[in-house]
C-alpha cells in the first residue's frame, strides 16, 4: 500500500462531518483558498484506503508504564491492545482498547505526606520519610473533639487520591489513639439578629451566641444584658437558642457573654443603643445680631437624649456636625436622614419668623 500525501491549502476551515458514524473516514471541510476567493468545499473519503476491518491478529498487547518503567500506576497494572504497525485496517465500532486490569500491592510511592508533614531534605539518608512541620502538632485534638471521645493522630502519610492498591505496605497503620481533652472555648461571638444596633424602648431584641472552637457540653455561659439582667446558660451555642430581651429605658447598654470551663474562658461584648422616638425639636436663636458678633444657637429636643441624638447644623451655606457625633453615636444613616428632615423643616420655619421680624409688612 502506497503512502498518500494530502495537502489542502484552505484557510478559515469549517468541518462538515456529515458522516461521523463512519469514524471520521468520510468528512467534509469548507473554507476560502484565499481571503478574496469564494467558498470552497472539499470532501475527503478515506474508505478506499482501508479495505477491511481489523481482526484479533492485527492487534498486540501493550502495558502502561511510567517514565521510570514501573508497571503499577495508581495501584493497578493495566494492559491495552493497539494495532500493529504493519496492519492497515479499520478498528471498527466494537473496538475497545482496555484489555486487562490487575490491582497491585501498595508500595511507598503510593503514599504522600499528610497535612502538616513534609519530606526531609533530599541529601539526608531518611529523605523518603515524612516529618511534622515546626508549626504543626500531629497529636493536637481536632476542633470538633468532644470530651470522652477518642481521635487518631496521623502517622504522617496518606494514600494518593484515587489510588486503588491493596495490601503490601501500609504507611497509615498503627495510628495512635488519644482521648479528647477538655478544650477551652475560643472564638466566642455575640450578635444581634437583623444586625440592628439601635432599638426603641420596649422593642424586642434577639441576641445570638456562637462559638468557633472549644468544648460546648461542659462550658457555662454567663450572660449580662447590661440593664441588671444576668443569667447562666448551659449548651447555649450547641442548641442555637436565641436570647430575647426588652429594654424599657433609653441608654447605651453593654451586653457581654463569658464562656468558661476548667480549661479556660473567652468573652464577647456588643453595645446596644435604646432611643426614644424624637417628638419635638425647638431652636432658640437671637433674631438680630451685629456683624462679627458671637451668637448662641440652642437646640432643644423632646425627649431629652443628648448622647443618643445626631444633630445637623446649617450655618449659612456650610454643613457642620456636632463635635460629639463620633464620640457618642455610631454612624447610622437612618438617624441622619430623620433628624435632617426635622431640622430642615424647623429651620425653615425659624428663618421665616426672623424674616418677618426684620422686614415687617407695612400697612
Amino acid at each position: 500500500m502506497e503512502k498518500m500525501e494530502l495537502k489542502i491549502g484552505i484557510s478559515d476551515v469549517h468541518l462538515l462531518s456529515s458522516k461521523i458514524l463512519l469514524l471520521i473516514f468520510l468528512f467534509r471541510v469548507f473554507g476560502h483558498i484565499s481571503y478574496r476567493s469564494d467558498w470552497e468545499l472539499v470532501k475527503v473519503d478515506f474508505r478506499p484506503s482501508f479495505p477491511r476491518e481489523c481482526t484479533d491478529d492485527d492487534y498486540e498487547s501493550w502495558e502502561l508504564t511510567n517514565l521510570q518503567g514501573d508497571r503499577c500506576i495508581m495501584g493497578q497494572q493495566r494492559t491495552f491492545r493497539k494495532r500493529k504497525i504493519s496492519s492497515w485496517c479499520i478498528k471498527g465500532r466494537s473496538f475497545t482498547s482496555a484489555l486487562t486490569s490487575k490491582v497491585c500491592e501498595c508500595v511507598n510511592s503510593d503514599f504522600l505526606c499528610d497535612y502538616g508533614f513534609e519530606r526531609s531534605a533530599p541529601l539526608k539518608s531518611d529523605s523518603s520519610k515524612c516529618f511534622a512541620d515546626f508549626w504543626f502538632n500531629p497529636e493536637a485534638p481536632p476542633e470538633d473533639c468532644v470530651l470522652g471521645q477518642a481521635y487518631a493522630s496521623s502517622t504522617g502519610y496518606r494514600k494518593v487520591v484515587s489510588n486503588v492498591c491493596e495490601g503490601g505496605v501500609d504507611l497509615q497503620q498503627n495510628l495512635a489513639q488519644h482521648m479528647c481533652p477538655l478544650i477551652a472555648p475560643k472564638g466566642l461571638q455575640i450578635s444581634i439578629r437583623e444586625e440592628s444596633l439601635a432599638v426603641k424602648p420596649g422593642e424586642d431584641i434577639t441576641f445570638i451566641v456562637r462559638q468557633d472552637q472549644g468544648d460546648i457540653l461542659n462550658t457555662k455561659y454567663q450572660v449580662d444584658l447590661g440593664d441588671g439582667f444576668k443569667a447562666i446558660y448551659v449548651n447555649l451555642t450547641m442548641t442555637g437558642e436565641p436570647i430575647r430581651h426588652r429594654y424599657e429605658n433609653p441608654g447605651i447598654y453593654r451586653v457581654s457573654v463569658k464562656a468558661e470551663n476548667v480549661a479556660g474562658h473567652d468573652e464577647a461584648v456588643v453595645f446596644v443603643q435604646v432611643n426614644s422616638p424624637l417628638q419635638a425639636l425647638n431652636l432658640e436663636v437671637v433674631p438680630v445680631v451685629g456683624r462679627n458678633q458671637e451668637v448662641n444657637l440652642t437646640a432643644i429636643i423632646l425627649p431629652k437624649n443628648p448622647n443618643l441624638t445626631v444633630f445637623y447644623w446649617w450655618i449659612g451655606n456650610n454643613l457642620q456636625f456636632t463635635k460629639h457625633l463620633d464620640m457618642y453615636n455610631p454612624d447610622i444613616p437612618e438617624w441622619r436622614e430623620d433628624i435632617g428632615r426635622v431640622v430642615t423643616r424647623l429651620l425653615a420655619k425659624v428663618l421665616f419668623q426672623i424674616a418677618r421680624k426684620m422686614f415687617p409688612r407695612r400697612s
